[in-house]
């Protein structure tokens, strides 16, 4: 566990009171730590312990990167504005996407290019 308990309650209250005041742009992902703490993980602990090492090896960097890209677009935004932060957030998604597309596409050609080399000597 990254953070004790009381730490994200206390997380939780901070949040909901700013929400409270009006500051929901700061509230709503304070709120959002402890949901993800006590709802969505425990629903989703059992499946993530079921599944296959690839599909988890395969799946981390993609959660990663896709949080990487919304942390930066909250980040943009707070400082630039909307506009900016859609700019920057599309601009990134779209180049994951891409590098996601040619890794696949390097791992379906590995084998026929180690055939080619193969074939070559």
């Amino acid at each position: 566990m990254l953070l004790p308990d009381w730490i994200i309650l206390g997380l939780f209250v901070a949040g909901v009171s700013l929400t409270i005041f009006g500051a929901w742009r700061w509230g709503l992902p304070l709120i959002s730590l402890s949901i993800f703490r006590w709802l969505i993980w425990p629903l989703a602990a059992p499946f993530l312990s079921q599944a296959p090492l690839w599909l988890t090896i395969f799946a981390i960097p993609i959660v990663v990167a896709f949080g990487g890209i919304l942390l930066l677009d909250k980040f943009v935004t707070a400082v630039y504005g909307e506009k900016a932060g859609g700019n920057v957030a599309s601009e990134y998604l779209v180049r994951v996407f891409d590098g996601i597309g040619r890794l696949l596409i390097w791992f379906l050609m590995a084998p026929i290019r180690l055939v080619r080399w193969i074939l070559a000597r």
